[in-house]
């Protein structure tokens, strides 16, 4: 009885050892994921595809005031595109304002670096889920490379593209929603009369946030 025990201890010690080991060469491969998302965002240069310019960032001019009403296309009218990232990006311009940067190439950078980084999130946040998800070391290692060396993720992550923000959002909230169903206690200080419910109310509206 008392070996088997060791037996349980040593399973499970080894497998505390492999976990440290994934996370290190996750934080390796993806600082090296970070730098190449940056590089995309300083040296990328217009635009892939016309919705991302006319339907974003012109949506952005007008909020500040540089595009009129009916300059815009038939989607503001019409009230078929997403508000939610116009006033992200807004937001930023308006805080890089306040500390003097005037300049709206320098704001396009910091919109690219803005949505690289959600994205490069995104990523890191799937490949923290990749032990309880993929059972294969190998396919782990696999996944692991292709997600930091992959060529087109930067590139793509740091454009300012409906479709590239959400599927990065819908990415964490996939994630988080996951993590919320293993783990009951997964909002660090909730207060106990959320407890009561079968998951944490705040972690779920911030997946359905996420998610919309």
């Amino acid at each position: 009885m008392g070996s088997k025990k060791r037996g349980l201890h040593y399973h499970s010690s080894m497998d505390l050892q492999l976990e440290r080991a994934w996370k290190v060469d996750v934080r390796k491969w993806m600082g090296f994921a970070l730098l190449l998302h940056l590089l995309a965002a300083l040296f990328s240069l217009g635009h892939y595809s016309a919705d991302e310019h006319f339907q974003i960032l012109e949506f952005l001019n007008f909020k500040r005031g540089g595009t009129p009403e009916n300059a815009l296309g038939i989607e503001y009218l019409e009230k078929m595109r997403s508000w939610f990232q116009p006033f992200l990006y807004l937001k930023l311009t308006e805080v890089l304002e306040f500390f003097g940067i005037q300049s709206p190439f320098h704001w396009a950078v910091a919109i690219r670096g803005v949505t690289a980084f959600i994205g490069w999130l995104s990523s890191f946040a799937l490949l923290s889920r990749a032990p309880a998800w993929v059972q294969s070391e190998r396919a782990r290692r696999m996944f692991l490379y292709s997600s930091a060396c992959l060529w087109f993720l930067p590139a793509l992550h740091a454009r300012a593209s409906s479709e590239s923000l959400a599927a990065s959002l819908m990415i964490l909230a996939l994630v988080l929603a996951d993590q919320v169903a293993l783990r009951r206690d997964y909002v660090p200080n909730l207060p106990r009369f959320m407890r009561r419910f079968e998951t944490p109310v705040v972690t779920w509206v911030t997946v359905g946030l996420l998610g919309g």
